[in-house]
């Protein structure tokens, strides 16, 4: 990129005749662009600056190559040409330049095309997002947008404007905060990329890596265990290698030692850690594992079954499942395996809703009748003039507005039952849940309705 910016230089004329031949050679020899891509914004505006008092009758129509690299980069970014982290980089650091010379070098007249202050991609995006409102669509348009201002941090601020008008109009027009929130959910199920890598070089690296660990731990981890050996070793591996910020090599057999340095570093750590599990005998009672299904179980449960505490309420108007013992509450700690499931959406934005079961023959009769008029598009306000209905409210007198809000679910899940995906298999319908087939769960009153369509087929 900077062979292309200095190009500059070499096409910079002096207009004034009367221009002495040091200042021209001055001009030319002089680093307008500064590779360093921390430089800070106030430093390179000084540096325009003092640029601008010294030269301030440079040819317009060679200054305004100093952007063409920029109009290239967006160009190709929005006609889907793929850009390299370089190119990403190389960009950044030439824009800011151009807004440091604009800002600064005020004697020099020059037009710039409006396109250079912002991407037309990210309108095209947003315009996409605005009119096809599907929540996939969205979730892929505001993935897009801040993707690009996360490579091109010029234009974050502009970009981050857009995906705030989009997400507020977006939450204007869906007025439905379960909608909002399945879309907090996908993106933040959105899968990291980066540049392309040897993943069989990688692979191999992290083999050789977990091997060294491995041994190391099993060697090291006793009782008042001795790490200076290990630490000794450390040493060896990086032999006093100093590597200055601005020039690091990574040179063969820096590269090779890398895996080794590593686990020798990890096994350390681990075993500096790992001293405190000897102090905490007696704690393997208290140790459970399970998913989190079975974990929001024990502590719906913690004091009685929940399910069959309602089941006496309602039936019986009792609560005798209910313990009142007050134990002692230990603290706690949860540790997450493979902790990307919980970000699933199967469980993040999600809520665990547990059901409890009444069992009468009079609700049995009700659910049968439901199911025989379903073809009729049975409303609620039909279903209450019938036997069915009115024995159960009477058998329930003090439960009537639930039953109503059951029949309302009921008479919106016997329409809709095959739009949610479930598996017969042995005559029992089963969901797919995080790569198993599980038996024991239940979506509202669809899983009650499959199982009446399979019967019948």
């Amino acid at each position: 990129m900077y062979k292309k910016v200095d190009i500059l230089f070499e096409y910079v004329t002096i207009n004034s005749k009367n221009n002495s031949r040091n200042k021209k050679n001055t001009l030319i020899q002089s680093k307008l662009i500064n590779e360093d891509k921390n430089e800070i914004g106030k430093h390179r505006d000084e540096r325009y600056k003092k640029f601008n008092e010294k030269f301030p009758i440079l040819n317009k129509a060679k200054v305004l190559n100093i952007v063409s690299y920029v109009e290239n980069i967006l160009n190709r970014f929005s006609t889907n040409i793929h850009l390299i982290r370089k190119d990403y980089t190389e960009f950044n650091i030439c824009y800011l330049n151009f807004l440091s010379f604009r800002q600064e070098m005020t004697s020099i007249e020059y037009e710039i095309k409006d396109k250079i202050g912002r991407i037309e991609k990210i309108e095209i995006w947003a315009r996409s997002a605005e009119h096809d409102l599907t929540i996939e669509n969205v979730t892929s348009m505001l993935i897009n947008m801040n993707r690009t201002s996360m490579d091109m941090p010029s234009f974050k601020t502009k970009i981050n404007e857009r995906i705030d008008e989009l997400l507020n109009y977006y939450k204007t027009i869906t007025n439905d905060n379960m909608v909002f929130t399945k879309l907090g959910t996908l993106l933040n199920q959105d899968k990291t990329e980066g540049d392309s890598i040897d993943k069989k070089l990688l692979e191999k690296r992290y083999e050789q890596f977990n091997k060294i660990y491995q041994e190391l731990i099993q060697q090291n981890l006793k009782s008042n265990m001795k790490l200076d050996k290990l630490i000794e070793t450390i040493k060896l591996i990086e032999e006093n290698r100093k590597q200055e910020p601005n020039e690091i090599e990574w040179d063969a057999d820096i590269r090779r030692k890398v895996p080794e340095l590593a686990a020798h570093i990890f096994a350390l750590w681990t075993l500096k850690n790992v001293e405190h599990y000897f102090e905490a005998d007696g704690l393997l009672n208290y140790i459970y594992y399970g998913t989190f299904n079975k974990l929001c179980e024990d502590i719906i449960n913690d004091n009685g079954d929940i399910r069959q505490v309602v089941e006496q309420i309602i039936s019986k108007d009792s609560n005798i499942g209910m313990k009142n013992i007050q134990n002692i509450k230990r603290a706690k700690i949860l540790l997450i395996d493979e902790v990307d499931i919980f970000f699933s959406q199967d469980f993040y934005g999600n809520v665990y809703t547990p059901t409890a079961t009444l069992r009468d023959l009079i609700i049995t009769s009700l659910v049968h009748l439901i199911w025989k008029e379903r073809k009729y598009k049975l409303k609620l306000h039909r279903l209450k003039t019938t036997n069915e209905y009115n024995e159960c409210c009477n058998k329930y007198s003090n439960w009537k507005l639930l039953f109503e809000e059951v029949m309302k679910d009921m008479l919106f899940d016997v329409n809709n039952f095959e739009s949610h995906g479930y598996i017969v298999n042995r005559d029992k319908i089963g969901y797919i849940e995080q790569d198993n087939i599980v038996y024991n769960v239940a979506y509202g009153y669809k899983t009650l309705f499959a199982y009446f369509y399979e019967y019948e087929k």
